[in-house]
């Protein structure tokens, strides 16, 4: 975890066009360079879940600031069913979005094309 010590600048607000470039490549290359990644896997799921991507292809400081002491040790609690505080979807959250989906039009892996708004309430 000092690695992330050495970007505070991932923390702060402004934007982050000046951060070194290594801070760009995936975090599953971040992580493995530093000798991390068993301390980042327990990060994989919790951001791809949030959205964010898979470590293959989601940046490094992407992962640092979501990374804290606090969520880690939250995360590592809930990981051997202590009462962390966290809470989970039963069925697990793969299940939640099919339900979430089901009667909707998915179409993956295909270019967007166009994008059509209507007006509000009607859709």
């Amino acid at each position: 975890m000092f690695v992330i010590a050495r970007y505070p600048e991932v923390a702060k607000s402004g934007g982050w066009s000046s951060l070194p470039h290594e801070l760009f490549e995936s975090s599953d290359a971040f992580f493995a360079k530093h000798g991390l990644s068993a301390v980042a896997w327990p990060y994989r799921h919790w951001m791809a879940g949030l959205g964010y991507g898979f470590h293959s292809e989601m940046p490094a400081l992407y992962s640092m600031s979501f990374i804290g002491r606090g969520l880690l040790l939250k995360m590592l609690r809930t990981v051997f069913d202590l009462d962390s505080g966290f809470r989970t979807v039963a069925p697990g959250l793969q299940k939640l979005w099919e339900a979430v989906a089901r009667d909707l039009d998915i179409r993956l892996n295909h270019p967007v094309t166009a994008v059509r708004r209507r007006a509000k309430g009607q859709g």
